[in-house]
């Protein structure tokens, strides 16, 4: 298969896709993004949470499938290395019911690789919402993990960031447009005065209309300018490891929703209860981006 695909068009850019998820996977860095944040307001630690559920058809057996919750989170300077862990849990249960054990885990590995050193800014990416579980996502998961810090007694900001892309808001310009019409990337628009809601359009044109992606925070204990939040949402989505140029989200959403989706792999049948359960993955891909 990959013989006959190399000898079509463009087989360098075939060739090079490959080469980037190999380079991931064995622990290699295709990207980095070097904002200002980073540096100047201490170690950041970013982290993305969704969950994956079963198919209609498959919620109307009897015995339905779990649902399957994923967090990620990065453990280098850069921002740009991520570790993954995932659970099961109730089907179409909407909140993450494990939050505090897989965010302790995703902890302790950052511990293990900066000098037993927690991290002084989270950023947490939250994907797979409606604005009517904004305040569960808070009560349910947020301030879980925020609790779950404080134990520790290293002090750590928190902000809290849903990104929507299912809505029908779309940016034509009259002006400096693409050749499909649509707004450049880069565009970025405020829709609230009183917190950071911002729809971004970060992606290049491939075809139809662009559809921008609502950033929204729900918590912002770090004080985000907009133009700060708006500038860290952008230059994230240069750093997604697949991809040679920007895409629509940052990458801690493309990350959380591949892991959550790999994880159904992942399951298998007790042998005594007959019940399906997660298969953790092995001890030495911990490390590794193995979703890729």
């Amino acid at each position: 298969m990959v013989q006959t695909k190399i000898k079509f068009d463009r087989p360098e850019q075939y060739i090079g896709n490959i080469s980037m998820k190999v380079n991931v996977k064995l622990g290699g860095t295709n990207t980095a993004v070097y904002d200002p944040f980073w540096s100047t307001h201490g170690r950041t630690m970013l982290i993305g949470g969704d969950i994956s559920h079963a198919t209609p058809t498959q919620l109307r057996n009897p015995s339905p499938p779990p649902s399957l919750a994923a967090l990620v989170g990065t453990w280098d300077k850069e921002c740009t290395a991520y570790s993954a862990v995932a659970s099961a849990q109730e089907s179409t249960l909407a909140m993450i019911n494990d939050v505090v054990p897989m965010f302790k885990e995703l902890i302790r590995r950052y511990r293990e690789r900066n000098d037993n050193l927690l991290p002084q800014r989270l950023i947490y990416y939250r994907d797979g919402v409606s604005e009517s579980e904004f305040q569960a996502i808070l009560n349910q998961e947020a301030y879980r993990m925020q609790a779950l810090f404080k134990q520790t007694g290293t002090p750590c900001k928190m902000t809290v960031i849903c990104a929507i892309k299912r809505h029908h808001t779309r940016f034509f310009p009259d002006t400096m447009g693409t050749k499909l019409g649509n707004a450049p990337c880069g565009t970025s628009v405020e829709n609230s005065n009183t917190r950071n809601d911002v729809f971004i359009i970060s992606h290049g044109d491939l075809q139809g209309t662009k559809r921008p992606t609502r950033n929204i925070t729900l918590l912002d204990e770090n004080s985000m300018t907009p133009e700060e939040f708006a500038r860290i949402t952008h230059n994230l989505s240069s750093s997604y490891a697949r991809a040679t140029r920007s895409v629509a989200v940052a990458p801690p959403i493309y990350y959380v929703d591949q892991v959550a989706e790999r994880s159904k792999l992942h399951l298998q049948t007790n042998p005594k209860t007959g019940a399906l359960t997660l298969k953790p993955v092995h001890p030495k891909l911990k490390w590794a981006m193995y979703w890729q």
